[in-house]
C-alpha cells in the first residue's frame, strides 16, 4: 500500500471516533476516544525525545472491554503501532 492510501486509511479509522478526555502527565499526553458503538482508543502521544504515537484498543488489550475500564487504566495498557490494534 502506498504511503498516501495508507495515511488516507488511518484517517478515516480515527475519524470515526470521538475524543472523549485528554490528559497530559509530564512529556506523554493521553486522548481518550471512543466510536458510536462504544469500541474505545486510546491514544498516547509521548514527546520525551521524539513524538511517538501509540494506540491502545481492545485487540491489543483484550480484558479491558469498556471505554470507561480503558481511560481509568489508561498508563497502564499495552500501546502499539496502528497496524497492531486495528
Amino acid at each position: 500500500m502506498a504511503y498516501g492510501t495508507q495515511k488516507q486509511v488511518h484517517s478515516a479509522i480515527i475519524k470515526q471516533y470521538g475524543a472523549n478526555e485528554v490528559e497530559t502527565v509530564g512529556a506523554v499526553t493521553y486522548v481518550g476516544k471512543e466510536n458510536l458503538v462504544g469500541a474505545w482508543l486510546i491514544q498516547k502521544i509521548d514527546t520525551t525525545s521524539n513524538v511517538v504515537i501509540s494506540y491502545a484498543t481492545i485487540k491489543n488489550n483484550t480484558t479491558t472491554t469498556s471505554y470507561t475500564a480503558a481511560w481509568t487504566a489508561r498508563a497502564a495498557l499495552t500501546y502499539g503501532d496502528f497496524s497492531e490494534v486495528f
